[in-house]
């Protein structure tokens, strides 16, 4: 999936998910909803993303990313979290192009590689 500008909504329990296995490729977007990335499924952004919902990275069996290739800046009032089942799988976030947090990133994680930059809140257990 590839979303370039615009805005991901959910209501209710409604979600927004990357299905384990695959990638959404993210590019100046804001999310006002839930994105769930299962198992081994990665988010790769560039430019601004803007998240005003939860991002959760929902680790299983294998590490979830959300990747920075390229010059990110992860903005906005909501979180990003890193979510694991067992432990021995984590949320990654990738910072190999360049990621500046401005938001919350919470969970138990990695945050590897590149440059992080974070004037946000960072709780990592």
């Amino acid at each position: 999936m590839t979303v370039s500008g615009g805005t991901l909504t959910t209501s209710g329990a409604g979600t927004i998910v990357v299905a384990a296995n695959n990638t959404a490729n993210l590019t100046n977007i804001t999310n006002t909803g839930t994105l769930n990335v299962q198992n081994n499924g990665q988010i790769v952004s560039t430019g601004t993303i803007t998240n005003n919902g939860t991002i959760t990275l929902q680790a299983t069996g294998n590490s979830t990313y959300f990747y920075a290739p390229n010059a990110t800046v992860l903005t906005g009032t909501g979180s990003l979290v890193l979510a694991s089942s067992n432990g021995q799988y984590t949320g990654n976030v990738d910072a190999a192009g360049g990621l500046t947090n401005d938001e919350t990133i919470e969970g138990a994680g990695l945050i590897n590689s590149g440059t992080f930059t974070t004037t946000g809140r960072l709780t990592l257990t």
